[in-house]
């Protein structure tokens, strides 16, 4: 069996939430899967599994920043419950879904920076190469 080379690189992306660029607003954004995954358990004692496409969340950490009109949080909170387009580029390639928008954190500790963080429910991503 031959041996797949890899190729490790820093993350470097961007996130866009209805065309509206929010890399600078975002420390950390990932989208991460989770299995979809029963086990059945008869009276005899035998196990069934049955299994299932992943579902996904988007996950963000960035900065609150209440002075700009359709910063971050300030778009999560106007968009609060709404599904918006989104994509998600780690420079090779770009995820594509549609995600239900939350509000965030609003205040927080005293002399540190207002910070908050997101996990929101998206669809199956559709992922294109960078162009």
């Amino acid at each position: 069996m031959p041996e797949v080379a890899s190729v490790p690189a820093y993350f470097k992306g961007s996130l866009t939430l209805e065309s509206n660029g929010y890399t600078a607003h975002v420390s950390s954004a990932s989208l991460n899967p989770t299995a979809r995954n029963a086990v059945f358990t008869d009276i005899g004692g035998v196990d069934h599994v049955f299994g299932g496409k992943s579902s996904w969340v988007l996950t963000i950490d960035g900065i609150q920043d209440s002075a700009t009109a359709n910063s971050l949080s300030e778009f999560a909170r106007a968009n609060d419950g709404e599904v918006v387009a989104g994509t998600l580029s780690d420079g090779s390639k770009v995820a594509s879904f549609d995600v239900v928008m939350s509000a965030g954190a609003f205040g927080g500790q005293a002399n540190t920076l207002k910070t908050a963080s997101w996990s929101l429910p998206t669809t199956y991503p559709t992922w294109t190469a960078v162009e």
